[in-house]
Protein backbone atom coordinates (compact mmCIF):
# COMPACT_ATOMS: atom_id res chain seq x y z
CA UNK A 1 0.00 0.00 0.00
CA UNK A 2 1.45 3.35 -0.85
CA UNK A 3 0.01 6.23 1.02
CA UNK A 4 0.44 9.61 -1.23
CA UNK A 5 0.61 12.65 0.56
CA UNK A 6 2.39 15.22 -1.70
CA UNK A 7 3.96 15.33 -4.82
CA UNK A 8 7.23 14.06 -3.52
CA UNK A 9 5.35 10.72 -2.79
CA UNK A 10 5.12 9.95 -6.20
CA UNK A 11 9.37 10.60 -6.97
CA UNK A 12 11.00 7.20 -7.49
CA UNK A 13 8.27 4.90 -7.09
CA UNK A 14 8.63 1.77 -8.63
CA UNK A 15 5.39 0.83 -10.67
CA UNK A 16 3.89 0.63 -13.92
CA UNK A 17 4.66 3.86 -15.94
CA UNK A 18 0.98 4.07 -16.85
CA UNK A 19 0.30 3.44 -13.29
CA UNK A 20 2.58 6.44 -11.75
CA UNK A 21 1.17 8.30 -14.57
CA UNK A 22 -2.68 7.93 -13.41
CA UNK A 23 -1.38 8.55 -9.99
CA UNK A 24 0.33 11.68 -11.06
CA UNK A 25 -3.03 12.83 -13.01
CA UNK A 26 -4.98 11.87 -9.87
CA UNK A 27 -2.63 13.73 -7.61
CA UNK A 28 -2.65 16.78 -10.14
CA UNK A 29 -6.50 17.12 -9.87
CA UNK A 30 -6.94 16.45 -5.95
CA UNK A 31 -4.05 18.71 -4.66
CA UNK A 32 -5.72 21.59 -7.08
CA UNK A 33 -4.34 24.31 -5.65
CA UNK A 34 -1.18 24.62 -3.05
CA UNK A 35 -1.54 24.48 0.08
CA UNK A 36 -3.07 20.74 0.09
CA UNK A 37 -3.55 19.35 3.42
CA UNK A 38 -4.22 16.05 3.32
CA UNK A 39 -5.19 15.13 6.71
CA UNK A 40 -8.26 17.68 6.55
CA UNK A 41 -8.89 16.95 2.59
CA UNK A 42 -8.24 13.43 1.86
CA UNK A 43 -5.74 11.07 0.67
CA UNK A 44 -4.65 9.37 -2.40
CA UNK A 45 -3.82 5.07 -1.96
CA UNK A 46 -2.21 3.14 -4.08
CA UNK A 47 -3.48 -0.87 -3.75
CA UNK A 48 -1.50 -3.68 -4.32
CA UNK A 49 -2.99 -7.30 -4.66
CA UNK A 50 -1.52 -8.32 -1.01
CA UNK A 51 -3.84 -5.19 0.46
CA UNK A 52 -6.80 -6.44 -0.72
CA UNK A 53 -8.28 -8.56 1.73
CA UNK A 54 -6.87 -7.31 4.37
CA UNK A 55 -8.02 -4.12 7.32
CA UNK A 56 -6.45 -0.71 6.31
CA UNK A 57 -5.54 0.03 9.06
CA UNK A 58 -2.40 1.33 8.23
CA UNK A 59 -4.05 4.50 6.74
CA UNK A 60 -6.98 4.31 9.35
CA UNK A 61 -9.55 2.44 8.05
CA UNK A 62 -10.14 -0.67 10.52
CA UNK A 63 -11.58 -2.98 7.65
CA UNK A 64 -10.89 -4.34 4.14
CA UNK A 65 -11.91 -2.64 0.91
CA UNK A 66 -14.59 -4.92 0.12
CA UNK A 67 -16.44 -3.39 3.16
CA UNK A 68 -15.95 0.52 2.60
CA UNK A 69 -18.87 1.39 0.46
CA UNK A 70 -17.98 3.68 -2.34
CA UNK A 71 -18.94 6.85 -3.64
CA UNK A 72 -17.74 6.29 -7.10
CA UNK A 73 -15.89 4.00 -9.29
CA UNK A 74 -14.01 4.25 -12.54
CA UNK A 75 -11.44 1.97 -14.90
CA UNK A 76 -8.71 3.47 -17.06
CA UNK A 77 -8.46 1.27 -19.19
CA UNK A 78 -5.06 2.40 -20.62
CA UNK A 79 -3.56 2.07 -17.23
CA UNK A 80 -5.38 -1.17 -16.17
CA UNK A 81 -6.55 0.66 -12.99
CA UNK A 82 -9.53 0.92 -10.76
CA UNK A 83 -9.88 4.36 -9.23
CA UNK A 84 -12.49 4.08 -6.01
CA UNK A 85 -14.10 6.86 -4.12
CA UNK A 86 -14.64 7.45 -0.68
CA UNK A 87 -16.09 10.63 0.14
CA UNK A 88 -16.43 10.91 4.08
CA UNK A 89 -17.64 14.12 4.41
CA UNK A 90 -18.26 17.65 2.67
CA UNK A 91 -14.28 18.20 2.70
CA UNK A 92 -12.71 14.58 3.55
CA UNK A 93 -12.50 11.50 1.29
CA UNK A 94 -10.27 8.43 0.15
CA UNK A 95 -8.77 8.31 -3.22
CA UNK A 96 -8.07 4.53 -3.82
CA UNK A 97 -6.20 3.43 -7.21
CA UNK A 98 -6.26 -0.28 -7.81
CA UNK A 99 -4.58 -2.25 -10.38
CA UNK A 100 -6.84 -4.87 -11.97
CA UNK A 101 -5.15 -8.51 -11.02
CA UNK A 102 -5.87 -12.10 -10.58
CA UNK A 103 -6.82 -10.61 -7.10
CA UNK A 104 -8.86 -7.69 -8.04
CA UNK A 105 -11.26 -8.17 -10.69
CA UNK A 106 -14.75 -8.47 -11.06
CA UNK A 107 -14.92 -11.69 -11.65
CA UNK A 108 -13.68 -12.71 -8.42
CA UNK A 109 -15.42 -9.97 -6.60
CA UNK A 110 -18.96 -9.80 -6.70
CA UNK A 111 -18.94 -6.58 -4.82
CA UNK A 112 -16.67 -5.00 -7.36
CA UNK A 113 -18.96 -6.46 -10.21
CA UNK A 114 -21.91 -4.81 -8.55
CA UNK A 115 -20.20 -1.72 -8.03
CA UNK A 116 -19.37 -1.24 -11.55
CA UNK A 117 -23.23 -2.23 -12.28
CA UNK A 118 -24.93 0.75 -10.61
CA UNK A 119 -21.71 2.58 -11.68
CA UNK A 120 -20.76 3.39 -8.75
Amino acid sequence: MLLIQSAADLLNLRLPDAHLQLLQHRWQHLAGVPPYDPEAEGYLVYLQSEDIDQPLTAIGLHMPLSQLGFDGICFYPDAQCYELIRIVNNSFGWTFIVPYSEAFNPERLPWLAALLAEGG
